[in-house]
Formats: C-alpha cells, structure tokens, sequence
C-alpha cells in the first residue's frame, strides 16, 4: 500500500458528503452552492505546489520523518509526490545477545504490520463511501452552529459503535475539521484530518492524525508552504 498516496491530499474527501438536505437544515448552504464551493476549491487547490511532511511517533517520540514535494500535474491533474528527504530515527543498542536480537526484530515487525493495518483502515474510511453515507445519514446527529462550526456525526458508518463526524464553517460553508473514531482489533483507534485557509481563501489539509492509543502510536502528517 502506498502510504504517502493514502495519507496526502484529503481536501476532496467531502466533495459530495455535504450536499444534502442536512447541509440546509444547518445554515451552511443549500446543496448547489457547496458544490460549487467545494468543486471551485478543488481547482485552486491543484494550482499549487507544497511540502508535505509525514512522521511516525511512538511514545510521544519521533521514530521516522519524511518531506516530500507535492504537486499536481498540469496534463493529467494526477497528484505527483516527490520524495526530498527521509529521516528514520537512530535505533537502540540491541545487545543480549542473538534471542534478545530476534525478539526486538519480532516486536518491530509487529509493530510494521500494525501500522499498515491501521493505515488501510483509515482507507476505508477516507474517502467516505457514499452508499454508506446515504445509509447513515437518516441517523445522523446534526448540530446546528451555536457560536461555532455545524456538526454531523455519523454513527455505525463502517462497523458498529464508530463515528465520523464533520466540522461546517457556518458562514464560509468551508469544512474545519474530519475526526473518525474507530477500532482495531480491540484498540480504540482515531483518525483527523484539519483544514485551514490560503490567503486567496483555499481551504486546504494542514494536518492528518492517524492515532492509536494503546499502541501509543501516531502518523502525523502536516503540510505547508503552498505557493503557485
């Protein structure tokens, strides 16, 4: 799977989310005027070119960082990411001997799996799947804006007890903020992905959180300086 393909780029995943009946009902838009916005933001969100840099913590430290440069092609309007450095954090003295070599290799293994696996499960969420989207929607719970952004949270969108919910600006109709709680295995899992603004007004990805907390592991994904 490719992670960095999985993990850059989210600013489209409520291309159609929000163009619903909820969306009115919120005071965020009716539905041609957020998907003129959305479709409008997509465009100029692809004019750019950024950094996006992604890094692996475990236990509150930084295990691994890679920057990458982010563009989309001006032919095909494919996203092209090139690598521009990858920084794995200094390993631990191993010692003890050959067994107590196999048993850390075994744990980092372990660890490679887990993450791959919660990596592909934030794929099934992102980007939402509209049949199950449809499915949820008569059971959302809808929070209008009271001095802050509208709210729709969708429970049981994937697999039972999970939400996904979605943060409105109320008065720019732009999307703040997606947070997906969720399991794996038995782990309580998060995902979260927060938008902010260009100068010009485009709504972009500032930051993706994959977290588990039992594991005390997240992938944090961030990206910046945005120029044309």
């Amino acid at each position: 799977m490719n992670r960095t393909r999985l993990l850059c780029g989210v600013s489209w995943i409520v291309l159609n989310l929000l163009a619903t009946s909820a969306v009115a009902q919120m005071g965020v838009g009716g539905n041609g005027e957020f998907a003129a916005n959305v479709a409008e933001n997509s465009k100029k969100l692809k004019q750019y070119t950024y950094q996006q840099k992604t890094e692996v913590l475990l236990k509150g430290e930084v295990r691994s960082t890679k920057v990458a440069q982010v563009h989309y092609d001006t032919a095909t309007g494919e996203k092209v990411v090139v690598p521009v450095s990858s920084t794995p954090a200094a390993e631990a003295e191993q010692g003890g001997g050959r067994l107590r070599q196999r048993i850390v290799e075994k744990k980092k293994d372990e660890m490679k799996e887990y993450v791959e696996r919660l990596v592909g499960l934030m794929g099934q969420y992102l980007p939402p799947n509209a049949d199950r989207i449809k499915a949820a929607m008569p059971h959302a719970q809808i929070t209008p804006p009271a001095g802050g952004d509208a709210k729709i949270a969708l429970n049981d969108y994937l697999k039972p007890g999970d939400v996904m919910t979605f943060l409105v600006n109320p008065t720019s109709k732009a999307l703040n903020r997606i947070v997906i709680q969720s399991t794996l295995d038995s782990d309580p899992v998060s995902f979260s992905v927060d938008f902010a603004k260009l100068p010009d007004g485009t709504n972009y990805p500032s930051l993706t959180s994959i977290q588990s907390q039992p594991k005390q592991l997240e992938i944090r994904v961030t990206t910046s300086d945005y120029h044309k």
